[in-house]
């Protein structure tokens, strides 16, 4: 390094800097700023950072009360009513607090291109059914359903919480529950399954199709698999299973180089009678007086109801 002493000049130092490293040199703000720290600190090693000024824990505080009172509320308004600035809510929300903001989309709204394709998927069900008497005999139908112990929802409400984005920070009268899984056909009702986990995932959807239903059903030899297009069913190894040992015979949503029989309709509700048959009988019969006391009472229930159900209804259903 040049000796800034001994030159005497900035204008010298830059010059020299010039000739001795062929290159531009630095501004000669940036050689006084060296200068300076030199003098001072008796080096010029980089110093640590000091940071951002920790944020005081009663300001944490008054973050968390605010928006525990009003999760819905923006930082800028936040910011105004405690007087702080939006960084400082942002920093103790995302940092301090580990918040993380759910913002509500409209996942499942309608549209015309919607309506096309539950229309043609109709007409070709239509088809297959004028083409083929017995094509309806050979659809298992299937499906999942949440059933609550005191049968309540979960209701999203907020917009921060401790809470990963896609569950609920409110909920009202939320009891323990329980994933049910069942297949239908117009002769019988495979099932009930109870998932152990609390969320149905696409490889504990395929556990099932594996190990549990598909066992069930080689004596129909030409059986065809329906499934609607939620997220585990579009898992891509659920999607490779069913291409693989039931290529052409399956209903649901696909992409790529899948070969269902029929595409599912996007952002459709099930629209097979068996579903609404099946769960609608079910807990009407599950969620009477007294409600459950338990989740092994729930599933006692669910189970005898299943039970009650005999190849005459589904037929005429």
């Amino acid at each position: 390094m040049l000796d800034y002493h001994t030159i005497k000049s900035v204008v010298t130092v830059q010059r020299a800097f010039r000739v001795t490293y062929a290159k531009d040199p630095p501004t000669d703000k940036t050689i006084r700023a060296w200068y300076k720290q030199f003098t001072e600190n008796g080096c010029l090693c980089k110093q640590k950072s000091k940071g951002c000024p920790l944020t005081a824990e009663d300001d944490v505080e008054r973050v968390r009360t605010n928006f525990l009172h009003s999760p819905k509320k923006s930082k800028a308004t936040a910011a105004k009513e405690l007087s702080m600035s939006k960084t400082t809510v942002w920093m103790v929300l995302r940092k301090r607090l580990v918040y993380k903001p759910y913002r509500v989309q409209m996942v499942q709204q309608w549209s015309d291109e919607n309506h096309r394709h539950r229309l043609h998927f109709c007409f070709q069900l239509q088809d297959l059914m004028s083409s083929d008497d017995h094509f309806l005999e050979k659809v298992q139908f299937s499906d999942e359903a949440t059933f609550n112990v005191s049968g309540a929802v979960y209701l999203r409400m907020s917009e921060y919480g401790d809470l990963k984005t896609h569950m609920a920070m409110w909920t009202i009268n939320v009891t323990p529950k329980v994933n049910v899984f069942c297949a239908v056909s117009t002769q019988k009702v495979y099932g009930p399954f109870f998932f152990a986990e609390e969320t149905v995932t696409g490889m504990t959807y395929l556990d099932i199709l594996q190990l549990w239903l598909m066992p069930q059903l080689p004596n129909i030899p030409t059986f065809i698999f329906q499934q609607d297009g939620s997220p585990a069913h579009f898992h891509c190894e659920v999607r490779q299973y069913l291409n693989t040992f039931l290529l052409g015979r399956w209903i649901g949503r696909a992409s790529g180089s899948d070969q269902p029989l029929l595409l599912w309709p996007p952002r459709s509700p099930d629209i097979t009678p068996y579903d609404f048959f099946l769960w609608g009988y079910i807990k009407d019969r599950v969620f009477v007086p007294q409600l459950p006391r338990d989740l092994a009472d729930l599933k006692a229930r669910i189970i005898a109801a299943e039970k009650n159900i005999y190849a005459p209804m589904l037929t005429r259903m």
